[in-house]
């Protein structure tokens, strides 16, 4: 059986912890333990888990054939790296890396260890009102899709002071917002053009708001709106907005009925199911297991670095930019 062990157990972490048991009571893996920085931490978190705490990572290693990666990105590039040095599969919490020359190092180095796994957790793709909206696009039942309004807005994150710090973690642009870019680069395709527009690029933000406008090589316009708000009772929320030339869908994560289809003839709600981390870990065990593809291949998590990367020198330069015109 395969021996997982996770490496970062605060908020996200925690996360990725209860998707490790779900599948260790399926029989799929062998959670085998943690480690985090925080001793004190990973001690506590192992006995409610029932797992191991490491004294390092580096024990860790020792003992597992897989990793999580919960960790900050700034710091990400090295630890996946030292485990492929150890031959370990490797999952790692989104962004691939904090510049795109880590991320091209990390996909450089995996092609010379082709029997060995990467993923990295684009989970918007799991979660069932996405997949619905891609499904119903890609179907044509939506028409040719000519807009997309997405938001996605929480309290700036109270579980980790290196988000604060625009060089550590991106902002909310590549910590937050990046899960509609990929999604939309994942359904769309290539982007063309780019126009951005930011608040907060110091080292101690108290907040940060992101207008994001981005024109598909399809002729589809998106237009995306990242938040971290100061008020810390604001509520995580997200929303979507799709027009098509034949329907368009409307979903809000706060509404009682999250998601609307609207066509000429009829509206109509349709049903809401939270549990896609699970089916994104699933995934990663399988493709280590079976050889069954994932949907988040590492090719894909370097391109959408690569162009959230640029949305953020266009909001840094206030400028607008095309993709593939040397303004990467």
């Amino acid at each position: 059986m395969l021996k997982v062990g996770l490496v970062g157990v605060g908020f996200v972490g925690t996360i990725h912890a209860c998707s490790l048991k779900q599948l260790q009571s399926e029989g799929l893996i062998d959670f085998v333990g943690i480690y985090d920085a925080n001793e004190s931490r990973s001690k506590d978190k192992a006995r409610k888990w029932k797992v191991r705490s490491f004294e390092s990572y580096e024990e860790l290693l020792k003992n597992v054939d897989a990793v999580i990666l919960a960790i900050p990105s700034h710091v990400r590039k090295e630890m996946i790296l030292r485990a492929f040095d150890e031959g370990k599969h490797v999952f790692s919490e989104k962004p691939l890396a904090r510049c795109l020359e880590d991320g091209e190092e990390i996909i450089d180095r995996l092609k010379e260890e082709r029997s060995l796994k990467f993923m990295v957790g684009h989970v918007l793709r799991y979660f069932p009102e996405y997949e619905m909206i891609r499904d119903r696009i890609l179907s044509g039942d939506l028409g040719k899709i000519a807009s997309i309004r997405s938001f996605r807005g929480s309290a700036i994150p109270s579980w980790g002071e290196w988000f604060r710090d625009f060089k550590k973690s991106g902002g909310v642009i590549l910590d937050l917002a990046i899960h509609e870019i990929d999604f939309w680069i994942w359904v769309l395709g290539d982007v063309e053009n780019i126009l951005a527009r930011s608040l907060s690029f110091g080292e101690k933000m108290e907040y940060d708001y992101a207008q994001i406008l981005l024109k598909f090589k399809s002729g589809a316009i998106a237009h995306i709106e990242g938040a971290w708000v100061k008020a810390s009772s604001y509520p995580f929320r997200f929303m979507e907005e799709v027009v098509g030339t034949k329907a368009c869908i409307h979903f809000d994560s706060l509404s009682s009925t999250p998601i609307w289809i609207y066509t000429e003839d009829f509206s109509s709600d349709y049903p809401y199911d939270p549990v896609p981390y699970a089916k994104m870990m699933r995934d990663f065990i399988l493709w280590i297991e079976e050889g069954k593809e994932p949907r988040i291949d590492p090719e894909s998590a370097l391109k959408s670095l690569d162009i959230t990367l640029r949305i953020i020198r266009s909001a840094v330069e206030v400028k607008e930019m095309k993709v593939g015109d040397g303004n990467g």
